[in-house]
């Protein structure tokens, strides 16, 4: 009987260990299955979404995001880190945390602008025009009108390695417009550009000439150039071309031709066919004068001498007028300026330095004391303008110091001679009388 309630005793300690044992172990597994739990939820990554966005757009106070087939989420802008920049275009990497879950964001900036150029494709520029009013030009034709205010376009010409404004010829170019802030977006316009020279060139002047033989063929060709009137804003460059045997030294009648082309561009040209007669100046022979026979006896004849005729006065050649040197002309004194008369006033677009020695405002006339120098040598001392006819006189000297005496009307004319002067001297001429017409005008 003490036996059994010993044994029970033994069993009662066996029991209460065995339950202690499942206790410890079920607290065990809980606390097991809470930390596995934990380390689950923290090895979850965070929700990824997308968002797209104008470029400059203005960004809305809150986003909704889908995150699974039927759930959804609002995101408030204020949440997101780091917040968004609208300019920026490209994507970039954002984070949202929320109290239930975190948010991976990314953020696509796109430029859809649109940028149209609409427009001519073919131009004609004229030769020699400077290549930023060309490239003016073409951007004011193509600056599409509309660009949103605040967006500013940019252009480039890409040109040809043979492009030149100075060459007559066709091009292909091509034009790029983009925009200042974003060189990515930008679109491209080919076009065609012909240079031309329309320019026209036209020979005025005297087409015949008679020269005497023995001049030389540098002066002829200056008296010709001489008799031909140009425009003075152009430099030119002058050929003549002469026929085979052509030969001053020689009596004879030829024909030529002068060819005259822009100094810039010689395919633009014009040409004027001449004609010159070589001649030999006729001498001027004079008659000898009759003489009285002579008696060969030597002594006095019995038969009495017949009646002399009375001797007819031979004519007696016309004296040929030695030719007068024409007169240097003197350095005039400098007059006084005269009053102006009021019913005939001088303009003020009168040259600089001339000053008023007469005038006679019954008949429109002033004359001006003025003193120029000559490109290549000689000067004017004197200029005249008569109002009735609109003509200028410049008077002054040429290279050999020779009288100069010329009127500019439309054209150049000389008085008694072709004065010596350069080819750039008859230019100041002719601008010359163009400048005291348009003061008068």
């Amino acid at each position: 009987m003490k036996r059994l309630k010993e044994l029970t005793k033994k069993q009662k300690v066996v029991i209460g260990s065995l339950i202690s044992a499942i206790l410890l172990i079920a607290i065990i597994a809980v606390l097991l299955i809470v930390t596995n739990k934990g380390k689950v939820e923290a090895q979850l990554e965070p929700i990824e979404v997308d968002l797209t966005l104008e470029y400059k757009e203005e960004l809305e106070e809150q986003y909704t995001f889908e995150i699974g087939p039927e759930s959804e989420i609002i995101v408030n802008v204020e949440d997101i880190v780091p917040e968004i920049d609208t300019t920026l275009i490209g994507k970039t990497n954002h984070e949202v945390k929320t109290k239930d879950l975190d948010l991976k964001l990314t953020v696509t900036i796109e430029d859809t602008r649109e940028l149209i150029l609409a427009g001519e494709t073919e131009f004609t520029v004229e030769f020699g025009s400077s290549k930023e009013d060309f490239e003016e030009m073409i951007i004011e034709t193509f600056t599409p009108d509309e660009v949103e205010a605040g967006d500013e376009l940019e252009f480039e010409l890409e040109y040809p390695e043979e492009f030149d404004l100075n060459e007559e010829g066709e091009y292909d170019l091509t034009l790029v417009a983009k925009f200042a802030d974003n060189h990515d977006n930008k679109t491209t316009k080919e076009l065609t550009v012909i240079v031309e020279d329309s320019r026209e060139l036209v020979l005025e002047g005297k087409t015949q000439y008679t020269v005497d033989v023995g001049l030389s063929n540098e002066n002829f060709e200056k008296m010709v150039l001489q008799n031909f009137t140009f425009e003075e804003d152009d430099e030119l460059e002058f050929e003549f071309k002469y026929p085979e045997g052509f030969d001053l030294d020689k009596e004879g009648e030829y024909a030529l031709n002068l060819v005259a082309s822009f100094a810039n561009n010689s395919n633009n040209k014009a040409t004027q066919e001449l004609t010159v007669i070589a001649e030999k100046e006729e001498p001027i022979v004079e008659q000898p004068v009759a003489q009285a026979p002579k008696n060969n006896t030597g002594g006095a004849s019995n038969k009495p001498s017949d009646p002399k005729p009375e001797p007819k006065p031979e004519p007696k050649p016309e004296p040929k007028p030695e030719p007068k040197p024409e007169p240097k002309p003197k350095p005039e004194p400098k007059p006084e300026p005269k009053p102006v008369v009021e019913d005939f006033p001088v303009p003020p677009g009168i040259p600089s330095g001339a000053k008023l020695v007469d005038s006679y405002p019954e008949e429109k006339w002033h004359k001006f004391s003025y003193v120029k120098e000559l490109p290549g040598g000689g000067k004017i001392t004197k200029i005249a303008y008569n109002g009735l006819n609109g003509h200028v006189l410049m008077d002054g000297i040429d290279i050999d110091g020779e009288a100069l005496i010329s009127y500019y009307s439309d054209s150049l004319y000389y008085e008694f001679r072709t004065p010596n002067i350069s080819q750039e001297a008859v230019k100041e001429l002719f601008r010359l009388g163009r400048e005291i017409q348009n003061a008068y005008k």
